[in-house]
């Protein structure tokens, strides 16, 4: 929230998309606040053992940048 300067008020009642969710607790706290959060990411294709491979390889790819 306080990347986007976003307070409770902003949230509360409103439905957000939030593109590349990732895994981030964005949308789980802002339910928490009262609204309607949709989280969407490539990466949720992945089953759970393959998202861990690839959260490893993007770390690293991160890391070499």
């Amino acid at each position: 929230m306080k990347m986007f300067n976003l307070k409770v008020e902003d949230l509360t009642g409103k439905s957000i998309l939030d593109c590349s969710g990732g895994a981030c607790s964005f949308s789980s706290q802002a339910r928490k606040l009262g609204a309607n959060p949709m989280a969407v990411d490539m990466a949720y294709e992945y089953k759970i053992d393959e998202l861990e491979i690839k959260g490893f390889q993007d770390i690293e790819h991160a890391s070499n940048c």
